[in-house]
């Protein structure tokens, strides 16, 4: 299913008198039974999830490596997300994102970016430098899902189940264009086919970079009905063009890693932002909602999700923005 576009900037800016109409409204008691609530508990604190690292060979001579995560307990069958890092993070600094997200019942594979920094970070790529960079790190992703079987086995006895026939693909910061990307999108937000993967169903950019909107031209939707998300402050984010068939999820986020508690840790005063971890578990919950709708065809979580437009989280000084044109 094709989501409506986030669309221009002023649907971005859309919602502050919805939101404060809904205040009081949000902040009653909500029923016992409240999945957004109950995943947001369940993302802090200890990780109910197992890591193992994983490198494969590439046919250059190369070896791509990788961070799996998945559930203590396997009883049912498991999407599988690939996760794009930030450039020059390694796969464990996503330990508490990933793993959180495995504790919910899915398969990750978190590209471990830690010795690929391959420029100082003031230097500034030419578009030409970045759409190159995107194509080697999408074919790096690919690679990994054509070895899919290698990593499932893992699992051991239980590697029967993951399930290749749903895969996602998410991504933080640069990593999230990666991702994108894979869907079927430009840094623009258009349909592009550079560097589609027609595995990947749906995609969420965790706190996307700052990008150029390249073109005011409204964009097409996504022709593979491939669903996508993005994450983060919608003040700070750029917004696709209008028409990209992509959903917002806003959150009242200070830093680029949630305070460091994602991704490579940040100097100067990035490193200074206080510790976000009520935002990153509403990141986190509104993640599996959105991939329980759209890799499990859950239209209850659907439902849920699309509702939070307005929601207090207790900790977080502003309501979550949901955002579709």
């Amino acid at each position: 299913m094709v989501l409506s576009c986030l669309g221009s900037a002023g649907l971005w800016g859309m919602g502050a008198n919805m939101a404060l109409t809904r205040q009081a409204e949000a902040q009653r008691p909500r029923p016992r039974g409240d999945r957004f609530d109950a995943l947001c508990r369940a993302s802090t604190g200890a990780i109910a999830a197992r890591f193992s690292n994983f490198a494969v060979p590439t046919p250059e001579g190369n070896t791509c490596s990788a961070r799996i995560a998945f559930p203590m307990a396997l009883n049912r069958r498991l999407p599988v997300i690939v996760f794009c890092p930030a450039e020059g993070s390694a796969a464990i600094h996503y330990d508490q994102f990933t793993g959180a997200l495995a504790a919910q019942d899915f398969f990750i594979l978190t590209i471990d970016r830690s010795s690929q920094n391959t420029a100082p970070s003031r230097v500034v790529l030419s578009q030409g430098e970045q759409a190159e960079q995107r194509l080697r790190r999408s074919a790096e992703v690919r690679f990994m899902l054509d070895t899919i079987d290698a990593a499932a086995a893992t699992l051991g006895p239980k590697e029967a189940l993951i399930d290749a026939s749903r895969i996602g693909a998410i991504g933080h910061r640069d990593g999230a264009w990666i991702a994108a990307g894979l869907g079927g999108w430009d840094a623009n937000g258009a349909a592009s086919t550079a560097t589609r993967d027609g595995r990947i169903q749906a995609i969420i950019g965790l706190l996307p970079s700052q990008t150029p909107q390249l073109t005011a031209a409204a964009a097409q939707r996504n022709p593979d009905g491939v669903s996508g998300m993005f994450i983060g402050d919608l003040a700070q984010m750029t917004p696709p063009a209008a028409g990209s068939g992509l959903l917002a999820f806003g959150l009242p986020v200070q830093s680029n890693s949630f305070g460091d508690l994602i991704g490579k840790p940040e100097p100067g005063a990035q490193r200074r932002a206080r510790i976000e971890p009520q935002a990153l578990a509403a990141a986190i919950a509104g993640a599996v909602l959105f991939l329980d709708w759209t890799l499990r065809g859950d239209s209850r979580s659907k439902k849920d999700l699309l509702s939070l437009n307005g929601r207090y989280v207790e900790g977080l000084p502003a309501p979550i923005q949901m955002r579709r044109a």
